[in-house]
């Protein structure tokens, strides 16, 4: 039975990937028509934007939590819902002031926090007790960066008459798809290394001397590898 979830989480990776390069082939992808909210990416409306002279208590405040924060995917975790925080907060600073300086320097700390996700993700060590939180991680972002791109879409309309800020969300757009790609590539890498490897069931008082050689089958053990389960005679 886990084979077969652990296949179909596979196939849904694979599909992921192969969506988003068809989006990034197209100049204009089919959007909704729904303004994207604060509430459907998880988040709550932001209280205070980039151009508030306390907006760096809100800067202060993430890095504390990323540091207090040790598991590498409960800090991708963090990081994504920053990147869904930050982007908001471009929409709404430039739908509220059309400040141009501002909000290329709230798109530019958004795609800071894409390109931390992918360093981060690269960093996922192969323990199987992440599995299940590393394959959860991979169907949020896949979902909220679909989000990101439609917001996205919807501001290029808004800024169809400042050729500045629309150069702005064009590139982040592109480059975040390119992220998007990048990390999506590293988790079906993962599972496949995952896949590859054998069940280590050292401990559970039977030597297994003689085993398969099918995907997730108990590693062979000998009184070195496994001195547990198999003694020497």
């Amino acid at each position: 039975m886990k084979y077969l979830i652990s296949i179909f989480i596979f196939f849904l990776l694979i599909s992921g990937l192969f969506l988003s390069n068809n989006i990034l082939a197209q100049e204009e992808a089919v959007m909704t028509d729904e303004e994207i909210t604060a509430e459907d990416l998880g988040i709550s409306e932001p209280k205070t934007l980039p151009n508030s002279p306390f907006y760096f208590l809100k800067d202060f405040w993430r890095q504390l939590r990323l540091t207090l924060t040790f598991n590498s995917v409960k800090k991708t975790e963090l990081r994504l819902q920053f990147a869904n925080e930050m982007l908001i907060e471009a929409k709404k600073l430039v739908e509220k002031t059309g400040n141009q300086e501002l909000f290329q320097k709230a798109i530019d700390k958004y795609q800071k926090q894409i390109e931390k996700i992918q360093n981060q993700v690269e960093k996922f060590k192969n323990e199987d007790k992440d599995d299940i939180k590393i394959d959860n991680f991979s169907n949020r972002f896949n979902k909220k960066i679909e989000l990101h791109q439609q917001i996205m879409e919807k501001l290029r309309e808004k800024l169809s008459d400042n050729p500045q800020a629309l150069e702005s969300v064009e590139k982040a757009k592109q480059r975040t798809i390119q992220h998007l790609n990048q990390v999506k590539e590293k988790l079906i890498e993962r599972f496949q290394n995952r896949e590859k490897k054998c069940k280590n069931l050292c401990g559970d008082n039977q030597c297994q001397e003689v085993v398969c050689q099918a995907i997730g089958c108990p590693c062979p053990e000998t009184p070195k590898t496994c001195p547990k389960d198999c003694k020497e005679e």
